[in-house]
């Protein structure tokens, strides 16, 4: 019987069109009823699932993308023992799992990969990347390839910018929007003044006058419309006043009340009036108009031993505060020992001294931050609020 040639043939396809077609080798029989597989690439399906995708079956700048494979085998033999590994040169892809396998190909027949990974980068724009695959089978290996389209959009308006729109003045105001894959930054805008940078999405502002807040979202293919808030500047309450007698809090009048223990805000406490629950530092902040006080000025009480008291108990003048180095204590009585500390936010003491009249207190080593100066003797105590600068 006459000697027959088969050329090994590897061809790409996508639908009815030929993508690649290379011969890899010519292989001799006696047999012309023995042929090999000739595998190409049927289909390719592109799966961007939110939220790392918008779901439209495309690969879209800062998607991150499943890809699956089909094959095809137009041989006469069956295809054994298939894998897969995906590849790609543009700056713009980053492949986070290139290894693919499918199920043995009977002759005429396909299979569909396994998931190959890869992520689009927002800076993308409209282009169509080469990939390629080096296929394993039947103990052979070749290499075909294909372009895939990847696809840039203009990131869609922020929905909403969450924050309050009264700045209660002199504080400033807090505002965000969520956050959007295709988007590579936000540009912020209030009083002709426009603020951006890459991670953006959260924006601090101190206006002087009501103003608009704008901001719009950004990449390589364009901009979204913008988004608006109208802000209303209002005066904050000055610091209320509260008093403690016989076993009740008082706080000055305002609209609404908060009440603090040790710092720490009490719940359904909302009164101009408080019975304390236990012995310990009390404070208060007043609502006015929406816009919430500075604290009070502080008050230790202990209801357990009957007795009472408060800043006005032991009259001391305390300056400067805030403070950068060293605080001066005076008026104190000069013929009477007072024991003095500054504790932090959780209670720790940090120094500790003995005055008998006006006393230099170095604080130089305090990191700057919030700090409470206790002066108190056999019979009574009081709490100043340090701020170290």
């Amino acid at each position: 019987m006459a000697n027959t040639q088969y050329y090994w043939a590897v061809q790409a396809w996508k639908g009815d069109s030929l993508l690649h077609s290379s011969v890899l080798g010519v292989y001799k029989t006696l047999n012309s009823n023995i042929g090999f597989p000739d595998i190409k690439i049927s289909n390719d399906v592109i799966t961007d699932t939110p939220p790392q995708g918008n779901g439209n079956g495309m690969a879209e700048a800062g998607e991150k993308i499943q890809l699956t494979i089909t094959l095809q085998n137009n041989g006469t033999f069956e295809a054994t023992d298939i894998s897969g590994t995906l590849s790609v040169k543009d700056e713009d892809i980053l492949l986070t799992h290139a290894e693919g396998n499918w199920e043995n190909i009977p002759s005429s027949e396909q299979a569909v990969s396994s998931s190959f990974e890869f992520v689009v980068s927002k800076y993308a724009i409209n282009k169509s990347v080469p990939f390629l695959l080096n296929i394993h089978a039947n103990g052979k290996q070749w290499t075909t390839s294909w372009n895939i389209p990847i696809h840039c959009h203009i990131p869609e308006k922020p929905q909403t910018i969450l924050g309050n729109p009264n700045i209660c003045t002199p504080d400033c105001g807090y505002f965000s929007i969520e956050s959007d894959s295709l988007s590579i930054y936000n540009t912020w805008q209030y009083s002709e003044t426009s603020l951006f940078s890459e991670n953006n999405d959260s924006i601090e502002i101190c206006p002087e006058t009501n103003t608009t807040l704008n901001v719009r979202r950004n990449n390589m293919c364009g901009q979204s419309d913008w988004q608006q808030l109208d802000i209303t500047l209002k005066e904050k309450p000055e610091s209320p006043t509260i008093y403690f007698k016989r076993d009740t809090l008082y706080c000055s009048e305002g609209e609404a009340y908060e009440w603090y223990f040790h710092l720490v805000k009490i719940e359904e406490a909302n009164e101009p009036i408080y019975v304390p629950q236990k012995n310990g530092v009390y404070h208060a902040k007043i609502r006015v108009g929406g816009c919430l006080s500075n604290s009070s000025n502080y008050i230790r009480v202990n209801t357990l031993d009957g007795w009472e008291e408060s800043e006005d108990k032991i009259a001391v003048k305390v300056y400067p505060n805030p403070f950068h180095h060293q605080i001066i204590i005076q008026n104190l009585d000069n013929n009477h020992q007072y024991k003095v500390k500054v504790l932090d936010l959780n209670g720790n003491v940090l120094t500790s001294d003995v005055l008998y009249e006006k006393k230099k207190i170095n604080l130089e080593k305090l990191a700057p931050g919030i700090y409470f100066l206790k002066i108190y003797d056999k019979q009574q105590e009081m709490y100043q609020k340090l701020i170290k600068l």
